[in-house]
């Protein structure tokens, strides 16, 4: 009984201990390990929708989008 309580204070402590930047470099290690690594075709030319610029890459509004709409799913790696 004592083990237990012992474990409950520990884990309450460290809970409001541990500063939230840890917390997060904690989570943002493990969505970096375990990211889905996804490939999307686009055709080159219809611009401005979707073209390839001098360097070579994808570029214009529908490129935008996509980049867009995935950096807000940082459990996705994509290619375009």
């Amino acid at each position: 009984m004592e083990s237990n309580r012992l474990c409950s204070i520990l884990c309450l402590f460290s809970l409001i201990v541990m500063p939230p930047v840890v917390a997060s470099e904690i989570v943002a290690a493990e969505v970096a390990a375990s990211k889905q690594e996804v490939t999307i075709f686009v055709d080159d030319a219809y611009n401005p929708y979707s073209f390839k610029n001098a360097a070579g890459e994808a570029e214009g509004i529908y490129i935008d989008i996509l980049k867009t709409a995935f950096s807000r799913m940082p459990e996705y790696s994509v290619n375009l």
